[in-house]
Parts: C-alpha cells; structure tokens; sequence
C-alpha cells in the first residue's frame, strides 16, 4: 500500500482517467496526480489492492448497451503503468449491460464479491430504456487465480444469496 488516500474520477466525456490525493481529512482534495489511463476506459474507475498489486477495474461501453461491461489493469503502484487484463465481465443470453460496480472483502470469511448493476430481460443490443425494467444490483463472489489476478466473472440469477459481515 502506498499510505495515501486517492480519489480516482473521470470519464464518459473523454473517458481520460483522473486522480486527486485526498488530504488526512479524507474529504477535500490535496493535489492532482498524473495517472495513465488504461486501455477500454469509460468511467466507474474501482482500485483495490491485493497480494501485492493494484487491480483497477472499470465500465467499459455506452450504459444502455449490451456492450457495456467491466474491463480490468493492474499495476504496481496505484498510478500505473497499467497492464491491461481484459474483459471481466460481459453481456451473455440472460443479463446485458454489467457495470458501474464496487468490490468488497468479508474479512470474517477472506471471501471477495462483486457488487454491480445490470439489466435483465432484454434483448439485442440495446439501447435499453429504464422505465419498466430498471437496472438491478446485483452480488457475485469473486476468486483470484494462482497468479493473484482475478478470475473472470459469469452474472447469475443466483448471486451470493445471504452474507453476514
């Protein structure tokens, strides 16, 4: 961990990648930090950092397509330079439209979910309206491979059913 705080923003208009350090107040904005900007960004920038790496994931797409989905980098520090690691989740035959996602760690239990948004029941690619059929949140547990990088994630219906923290 580098010991600071940051708060990483931007895209949609420009897709550029933005990051600010934050000051101890965890509130108001010490400086602006130059950070590259991985391959496929659109906006909902999420770091973690984990056995020793960065794992910057993030929406990819237009929010209302079936091409909207979560792609994923990693670094050794929390600027980059990036690695880009590809799609890590997408659109298939049941639920469109993956993104806009958080990742968390049940420290009771070492298990790490997903929490994201999706849309159900529609079909082709979009554009898919909200009135009616909303986008849904949704939870999937989330594994490392034995190189530390995440494993891609398949959307279910089933999800992680009830967790306790």
């Amino acid at each position: 961990n580098s010991g600071k705080y940051y708060l990483y923003a931007g895209g949609s208009a420009g897709s550029t990648l933005r990051a600010f350090e934050l000051n101890d107040d965890m509130v108001s904005i010490k400086k602006e930090i130059d950070v590259e900007t991985p391959e496929k960004f659109t906006e909902g920038a999420f770091i973690h950092y984990h056995n020793g790496m960065y794992h910057f994931t993030y929406s990819h797409g237009r929010f209302n397509k079936a091409s909207y989905s979560v792609y994923y980098a990693t670094a050794e520090t929390p600027m980059g330079p990036w690695k880009f690691r590809g799609n890590l989740m997408k659109s298939d035959e049941n639920f469109k439209g993956p993104g806009h996602h958080s990742i968390i760690r049940n420290k009771k239990t070492g298990k790490w979910y997903i929490v994201y948004h999706r849309w159900e029941d529609v079909e082709g690619e979009g554009p898919y309206q909200t009135p009616g059929n909303p986008r849904k949140t949704a939870i999937e547990e989330m594994f490392y491979d034995e190189n530390g990088l995440i494993k891609p994630i398949k959307m279910t219906a089933k999800g992680v059913g009830k967790v306790s923290f």
